[in-house]
């Protein structure tokens, strides 16, 4: 029964001493995740304005297209229904 408890004991001492280690490295596993936590931020920050960026060039885009199609319509529609001279 003594062999038990020392054996107890020592396990306890041993759990103390690793928690011992954890608990050191606590505050500086907490700056790196404080730390992460805003750069993760901004860089979501900087997606959202990248993402917004470029939904407003694809609009640009397509504005451009339909007055291409339709300076192109009107080119086409002159050539094929030249006017004649009166």
């Amino acid at each position: 029964m003594c062999a038990a408890l020392t054996g107890e004991v020592q396990e306890l001492g041993r759990r103390n001493a690793a928690l011992d280690v954890a608990g050191q490295a606590a505050p500086g596993l907490r700056k790196q995740c404080a730390a992460l936590t805003k750069k993760t931020n901004v860089l979501l920050e900087l997606l959202g304005e990248k993402t917004e960026a470029l939904e407003e060039l694809q609009a640009d885009l397509e504005d451009v297209k339909k007055v291409y199609r339709t300076q192109l319509e009107q080119v086409l529609g002159h050539h094929a229904h030249p006017q004649t001279a009166t």
